[in-house]
């Protein structure tokens, strides 16, 4: 009876220190589930915040790959990413970013700034209501970048996976965007669908309609007196990759950019004004004459006292008839008087 009663006392003694051991085991199973969602599961640097997660991988070639999950891992794609290299100087440099299907990762090129570590903003907007969300990872090492090429009309020059824009804008607001290879060979604005870019002045954002005119894609919007801008591209269309987050900081204004046929702009259309036609001025001429004498040389007319200077017609009063055949009834001096009329009196 003794011995019965003292092995249950130690079983009573032995429980709380069996059910401690299972209590505490149960949290460290607990917490390895949720420590699931801080592990970078493609070798990058993640970025972590209360419903996603952004894991950022640089490639050697230059291409960054960010990957964007549920906190539990789970594949998601919002409905807007955007990507960007946080600079020593605290300025961003964008890195425009599309969505490959067959590694689940958003992707473009690191450029503009050499080699070395950068952490990573991450701004992703989960829908179109949502507010976007924003995230930074840890120094991401980029063992290698890509410079684009150098600018051929006085604006910027931004790398857009692996074709290159270069953006510049005119004192009288019209923008221009030259796109080209990573090698600076122009392309046909035909390739390149981007309907639409944001001008940023005084911290405005002025959408600007953009169309294909001769090598460029143009537009124009309503210019002060600023001399710099910062432009954005929503969304630009290349082979039917659709990147988003292209940017074009401090674009530094050209008085005139060479080479480009610009969009006419809209203009007023011109007044018609009727006016009544001025009345006609009425002059009356006298006709020409049907029948015109000629009077040659050296020729005397035939007349009684009349001599070689005398203007008077043949019609006074018809003093002149009858004469003769004859020059003979006229007078050879300057008197006009004849001496021997001729016999036809």
């Amino acid at each position: 009876m003794k011995r019965s009663s003292l092995l249950m006392s130690l079983v009573l003694l032995a429980l709380p220190a069996c059910q401690r051991r299972a209590a505490d085991a149960a949290p460290a199973v607990a917490s390895a589930d949720a420590a699931r969602g801080s592990v970078a599961e493609h070798g990058g640097v993640l970025a972590l915040s209360a419903n996603l997660r952004a894991e950022v991988l640089a490639q050697p070639d230059g291409r960054v790959l960010t990957y964007v999950t549920t906190p539990q891992g789970a594949p998601m794609q919002p409905s807007s990413v955007r990507v960007g290299l946080r600079k020593p100087d605290g300025r961003v440099q964008s890195v425009p970013v599309t969505y490959d299907p067959a590694a689940h990762a958003y992707v473009g090129r690191a450029a503009g700034v050499p080699p070395g570590q950068y952490p990573v903003e991450v701004s992703v907007q989960p829908s179109l209501t949502a507010a976007p969300v924003q995230m930074l990872t840890g120094p991401v090492a980029f063992a290698s970048t890509v410079q684009p090429p150098a600018p051929r009309h006085g604006g910027q020059v931004t790398v857009v996976g692996d074709r290159a824009v270069e953006v510049a804008i005119a004192r009288t607001g019209d923008v221009a965007t030259f796109w080209t290879t990573l090698e600076g060979e122009p392309i046909a604005p035909a390739q390149i669908e981007a309907p639409s870019l944001v001008v940023k002045v005084g911290g405005r954002d002025r959408p600007v309609a953009l169309r294909p005119s001769g090598v460029a894609l143009v537009g124009h919007f309503d210019v002060g007196a600023h001399t710099r801008f910062e432009v954005g591209l929503p969304s630009v269309s290349i082979g039917g990759a659709v990147y988003l987050g292209a940017e074009a900081p401090s674009v530094v204004v050209v008085a005139t950019i060479p080479g480009v046929v610009f969009v006419e702009r809209p203009v007023a259309r011109p007044a018609v004004v009727l006016a009544r036609p001025a009345q006609p001025t009425l002059v009356f001429a006298q006709p020409a004459p049907s029948v015109v004498l000629l009077q040659p040389a050296g020729w005397a007319r035939r007349g009684r006292g009349h001599d070689d200077h005398d203007d008077h017609d043949d019609h006074d009063n018809g003093r002149h008839r009858g004469h003769g055949d004859d020059d003979r009834g006229h007078g050879d001096d300057d008197r006009g008087r004849g001496r021997g009329h001729g016999r036809g009196r």
